[in-house]
Order: structure tokens, then sequence, then C-alpha cells
């Protein structure tokens, strides 16, 4: 990619963003709220044990998740991941390292309670306490927030660029899937070479798999 396109790329993004955000600010609490519930059902069938013989769903117990805290238009999964913990899963949640550029640090959740307990980290985020590092080879599957996402899997982030150098590390066995309301979901966006792109979709219409 040349310089002269990353000007008007990264301004499309911008003006992708701002669409976004007066999207979400239209959205009724109570839609929002009924999204969630229906999001974070969605993700506990494909996760969970399903079916009357208990069949295992996606994560077995023992195994490893990333999810998120929520940012300001980013669906809330905190009651899917107590149920998690809960049920004998281990969860981690990301923190940003500000002199670690397009990096996070994966932080282990050890009970529900640790949900709670969190505290302010940088660029707006909340990050759990007294938490454990792990590297993201422990991860089987991570949920992964954005602000915009195609069909196809395409993501569009805040800029930072950390979660697409999650997704595109070389140690990765996790399976990408990307949370957002079906509101966060367009036709196109611009799209530089250093844009990972997730495995699934869930919005409260359901999960898919992209192409």
């Amino acid at each position: 990619m040349s310089d002269s396109s990353a000007g008007p790329i990264q301004a499309a993004k911008s003006a992708l963003r701002g669409q976004i955000r007066s999207r979400m600010t239209l959205m009724a609490a109570a839609d929002r709220a009924e999204a969630e519930t229906a999001i974070r059902g969605h993700l506990r069938r494909f996760l969970g044990s399903t079916g009357a013989a208990g069949t295992l769903g996606a994560l077995a117990p023992g195994e490893v998740l990333l999810g998120f805290l929520p940012l300001p238009g980013e669906p809330d999964l905190v009651p899917l991941l107590r149920w998690l913990l809960e049920t004998g899963r281990q969860v981690v949640l990301p923190s940003v390292v500000p002199d670690r550029p397009r990096q996070l640090k994966l932080l282990q959740v050890s009970t529900p309670e640790a949900l709670e307990s969190t505290r302010p980290g940088p660029l707006g985020t909340t990050e759990p306490q007294n938490a454990r590092e792990i590297g993201p080879d422990a991860i089987h599957i991570m949920l992964v927030p954005g602000v915009a996402f195609m069909r196809s899997g395409e993501r569009l982030g805040r800029g930072g660029g950390y979660f697409d150098s999650l997704i595109a590390d070389k140690s990765r066995r996790a399976l990408a899937v990307g949370v957002a309301f079906e509101a966060q979901v367009v036709a196109s966006m611009p799209v530089e070479p250093h844009d990972a792109t997730v495995d699934r979709l869930c919005t409260e219409r359901g999960l898919t798999t992209t192409p």
C-alpha cells in the first residue's frame, strides 16, 4: 500500500466509525438489553453443553476463552463469562499495555467474583486486578469486539491494532469469533493489509461462519 492511499483509507475508516457511533446512540436501552441477552444466549449454546444428552459445546471444561469487558457501544458479556467460570471453563481478559504497541496482555480471571474486581485501564478500558498473565497459545476461543464487521469476517476496530495483532499472531490456535450488534454489521468497509478477519460472527440474530 502506498503512502498516498493511507490518508483516504484512514479517513474512510474514521467516517465509518462515526456512522456506527451514531447508529448506536439511536439504539433504545430496551432494544440493546434484549439484543445483549440474545447474543449471550447464542454464545452460551455454542460454547456450553447442549441437548438432552449433555453434548459438549465448542469450549470444554478446563479450556480457555478470551472474553472482554465492554467499552461503550460493545455488548456486555459479563453474565456469560460468569457462567463459563461457574461451569469450569477458564476465562482471560485483555489488557492494553501502553509500552507494547499493538499488543495486548492477557490476564486470567480465576473466579466469577474477580469479574467485578476491576480497575480503569489505558484508553478507557477496564481490566481485572491481581490477575495472572498467560500467552495467546493457551486460548481455545477468542471473543473479539469491534466497531463494525462484515458478514465475510472483515473487522473495523478502534484504530489501535491490538486485536488485529492478536488474531494474526502466528502462535494463535484459537477460533476468533466477532461479537457485535446487528447495527454494527455493514455491507462494505475500507480494509488494509494489517486488518485481521474473524472466523465467525455473533449478533443478536445468531452465530454465523464467515466464508
